[in-house]
C-alpha cells in the first residue's frame, strides 16, 4: 500500500536530507578528521546556558552544536593544562 502523496514528500525529502549528511561525514572522515556523535543530557544544557554558551530553551542545531564544541574545547584546554602542570 502506497503512502499518501504529501507524506511520500516528506519521505523523499528526508531521505535526500540523510544522503547529504551521511556524505558530509564521510568527506570528513576522508579527509582526516574525526567525527564523533554527541549525547547531551538536560545536565549539559544547563551547564551550557549557565556558561552563557546556549540561549535558553533553544531549537537551532547549529547553536546547540557550537556551543558544545566550545565545551569539548574548554574541557580540552582544562586536561593539557592540567598535564603540563604534572611535568
Amino acid at each position: 500500500m502506497l503512502a499518501p502523496p504529501a507524506r511520500r514528500k516528506k519521505l523523499a525529502a528526508f531521505r535526500r536530507r540523510r544522503a547529504a549528511d551521511t556524505k558530509r561525514w564521510r568527506e570528513r572522515r576522508d579527509n582526516g578528521r574525526v567525527c564523533f556523535t554527541v549525547e547531551a543530557d538536560a545536565t549539559t544544557f544547563d551547564l551550557l546556558e549557565q556558561l552563557g554558551w546556549l540561549p535558553r530553551r533553544t531549537d537551532d542545531r547549529r547553536a546547540v552544536a557550537i556551543a558544545i564544541g566550545k565545551l569539548w574545547h574548554a574541557g580540552m584546554d582544562a586536561l593539557l593544562q592540567k598535564l603540563a602542570a604534572r611535568r
